[in-house]
């Protein structure tokens, strides 16, 4: 019988939070499976969390032994991948997945896939992409704009997740399209100054390659969506801007550099755990813009992650390729994770 949900990466950074919140609502230890390549990692896991579940050695890059899938019905991924193999043999088993990943490339190829409405394959489920991306739809449905900026802010007190932080630094120097540009841009080159909230005012962002502003370019091709990027230090973000102005930033691009980046992001630093996103049209006088916020940004995309996961799993309906709008409203969001909320 297909009844049991698979977290492959479940005892990663986000994937033991997405593990947790399902616990918490209900579903089962004996329904709940953690599977990857290393079975000393796994085991040592549930070990130390007092876990009642199964686990599975899986290589995502090797052809599925459907054996063990087969009594597997939702598949959630935490690692992220190149190409669409493994998600296109599990649709061909009628097994729904939820994937957590940020990269905008691997998004792009899951939408690219026929559409098939006997599964629901669900991206876009995160921080950004994911609450970014039904923030912005609420804010398009409301008013109308003729631009949207998208403003994120992340907390250097904080502990990073390793998927995000090798998504970051693989593509810090990779430049890319927005509407307003007719060549390519690079990262951190279109700054501007945010109040996010009553006590984070003031902060610098600059444009970054995140996949939402695609994403929604795509859904709402007659509006100019751009995503920026900064943290709550503004020195943080201020050097990462000069070393591009100073080409420094190609820098990053050696190993033992990204190396060392890795490992001071994945470590709590001198800063806080606050995070914050804001869509406005662009403008300091928007009075319509509006701001989410909270602490742990680590906690809210694995909160986020898990009410979708859990949405798939307890409804019957299949919703095929879609993104999160597909499966939950920015109100869902907002009122089980507790975010608040401020506008200008």
């Amino acid at each position: 019988m297909k009844n049991k949900l698979l977290i492959i990466g479940g005892h990663g950074a986000v994937g033991r939070i997405i593990l947790k919140n399902l616990l918490d609502k209900g579903i089962s230890e004996n329904q709940l499976v953690i599977a990857g390549r290393s079975l000393d990692k796994m085991t040592n896991f549930i070990e130390k969390e007092k876990l009642r579940i199964d686990y599975r050695q899986i290589d995502i890059h090797e052809p599925i032994k459907k054996a063990m899938f087969e009594d597997i019905q939702l598949v959630v991924m935490c690692i992220d991948q190149k190409e669409t193999t493994f998600v296109e043999e599990l649709m061909a088993l009628k097994i729904d997945y939820v994937d957590i990943t940020a990269n905008s490339e691997f998004i792009k190829k899951i939408n690219q896939l026929p559409q098939n409405k006997t599964v629901s394959v669900v991206t876009s489920v995160g921080l950004a992409p994911g609450l970014t991306n039904l923030a912005t739809a609420d804010y398009i449905k409301r008013y109308q704009p003729k631009t949207v900026a998208i403003d994120i802010l992340l907390g250097t007190g904080e502990s990073h997740g390793e998927a995000a932080v090798h998504w970051m630094f693989d593509n810090i120097n990779q430049p890319y399209h927005i509407k307003q540009a007719s060549q390519p841009i690079k990262n951190f080159t279109l700054k501007r100054v945010v109040d996010f909230t009553p006590k984070l005012k003031q902060r610098e962002t600059y444009n970054f390659n995140f996949s939402d502003q695609h994403i929604l370019n795509e859904q709402y091709p007659k509006i100019p969506i751009t995503t920026y990027f900064g943290f709550d230090m503004n020195i943080m973000t201020k050097s990462l801007h000069w070393l591009n102005r100073m080409n420094g930033l190609s820098f990053l691009e050696k190993k033992q550099v990204i190396h060392i980046l890795k490992k001071v992001m994945k470590k709590e630093m001198i800063g806080t755990d606050a995070f914050a996103i804001r869509v406005s049209n662009g403008k300091e006088d928007d009075k319509n813009g509006f701001s989410l916020y909270g602490s742990n940004e680590k906690e809210i995309t694995g909160k986020i992650a898990s009410l979708v996961v859990y949405r798939v799993y307890k409804q019957q309906e299949k919703v095929g390729i879609a993104s999160i709008d597909g499966i939950l409203t920015l109100d869902d969001v907002v009122n089980e994770t507790h975010l608040h909320k401020f506008i200008n």
